[in-house]
């Protein structure tokens, strides 16, 4: 019975392949996963117990994807898996451990482990080769097995420029080449490669939908050369979270783009807190689509409940339209209140900006790590440009955000509240939420 059979092309030239290092795929929908699962196959097969693997994803949520196929492939082939140890034994003795490795110091826990196979799926979700590298020293049989690293990626990922520079840029593809004692090649695959994609013109359109140009190009054609390094924001600058830091009060912000078109801009929503260190930490749940003005306003309602936030940070045009009126009436009808700030909209995009951008160059703003984190939220940040030649609509929300702490800043200096007359009717839901339904006196939100 044939459980798998590599498709003709790169997955066949993957495992035909003697090279130690090898990086598979390059563009979505080309096979990559299928080709490592297939891969551990068959080093399994050549070295039976003495094969000893390991694969690796980024999060738990990316390695129980991963796991989900693995069942597919192995089971049929007598392999058990063992769920509270997530090791699959095959019936000739050959063991693969599924582990996912968050943050980058848990690669010291490996110390020491003897592996004779070693696969990362995604590897340019990593945005640093230390723990690949740390890994990659686990390298090593008492049985004289061929040791092999075998790692999926696609371009525009955090980790896209150091493995540009190991894998792509030394050598053209399927040439092998030498670095150091290592010997590395890159084999190509691409959607055209992978036959057994179901419906492959709605995954096309999907990617086309789904960021920047120079993104889409990559993810497609599986190219290198769209920078996203070399932008206004440095990858360098940017910080992600695992563990969400304390936070203070809850706020809104919000770009919104009603126009529902492919080639429109995008909604963006996120609730944001200030951490204790000052950085302005965004929540795990931001929403973003082409998004109609009922959704928008839904959305924003959504959020601002689900973390009892207090105020929502909007451009100015967008709230004087007729998301305005709606969203005062749907705060209405929700009990949902919020104290909408209009934040000016300069024609100069990195005028708007330039907050954000300070704030981000100081290590001041934090974004939830995960798959919009890597897939969504860090290549537009690499490749915004100022110019509105990319998406930026997360760039817009987060600039909205840090226009509006600075404006609170500047209506903290007066001794006298600049909001003296605000509506008592939600100073009074707000402060009843606040005090678990205690209604205390009312008080203006900004000044002393």
């Amino acid at each position: 019975m044939v459980v798998w059979r590599p498709n003709p092309g790169p997955q066949t030239w993957l495992l035909q392949c003697p090279v130690e290092d090898i990086l598979f795929g390059g563009a979505r929908g080309g096979g990559k996963t299928d080709g490592l699962l297939g891969d551990w196959i068959q080093h399994s097969g050549r070295h039976g117990r003495h094969a000893r693997g390991i694969i690796f994803r980024k999060t738990m949520p990316e390695l129980e994807d991963l796991i989900e196929r693995s069942k597919e492939l192995y089971q049929p082939l007598g392999a058990v898996y063992h769920e509270q140890k997530k090791t699959w034994i095959f019936p000739n003795g050959a063991r693969l451990r599924m582990r996912y490795l968050e943050r980058d110091q848990d690669a010291a826990r490996y110390k020491g482990h003897q592996y004779t196979w070693i696969g990362f799926e995604e590897i340019d979700t990593w945005e640093s080769p230390e723990p690949i590298d740390k890994l990659q020293a686990c390298l090593r049989s008492p049985h004289n097995v061929p040791c092999v690293m075998r790692a999926s990626a696609n371009p525009g990922g955090p980790g896209h420029d150091w493995v540009k520079a190991r894998y792509i840029t030394p050598a053209p593809p399927l040439t092998p080449f030498k670095d150091g004692d290592i010997t590395r090649v890159f084999i190509p695959s691409r959607l055209a490669d992978n036959p057994k994609l179901s419906n492959p013109d709605k995954y096309t359109a999907k990617i086309k939908a789904s960021g920047p140009e120079w993104l889409v190009k990559a993810w497609l054609e599986g190219d290198w050369s769209g920078p996203p390094v070399g932008g206004i924001i440095d990858p360098n600058w940017i910080r992600s979270y695992t563990t969400e830091p304390l936070l203070g009060s809850i706020d809104i912000a919000a770009d919104l783009a009603f126009s529902l078109k492919q080639t429109a801009d995008r909604t963006a929503i996120g609730a944001f807190g200030m951490a204790a260190g000052g950085e302005v930490c965004f929540k795990p749940d931001i929403r973003i689509g082409r998004l109609n003005t009922m959704d928008s306003v839904e959305a924003i309602l959504d959020l601002a409940e689900a973390y009892d936030a207090n105020r929502l940070f909007v451009g100015k045009d967008m709230i004087t339209g007729s998301i305005g009126p709606f969203l005062e009436k749907r705060m209405e009808e929700r009990k949902v209140w919020l104290l909408i700030h209009e934040i000016p909209q300069h024609q100069d995009q990195l005028l708007r900006s330039h907050s954000f951008i300070a704030r981000t160059q100081q290590g001041k703003v934090l974004w939830p790590e995960g798959d919009l984190f890597r897939k969504v939220i860090y290549p537009e940040l690499v490749s915004y440009d100022g110019k509105g030649e990319q998406h930026d609509d997360i760039v817009a929300m987060a600039a909205h955000a840090c226009m509006g702490l600075d404006m609170m800043d500047e209506y903290r200096a007066p001794a006298k509240p600049k909001y003296e007359n605000p509506d008592k009717k939600r100073w009074a839901e707000l402060d009843r939420r606040r005090n678990h339904g205690k209604t205390t006196a009312i008080k203006p939100l900004f000044g002393k």
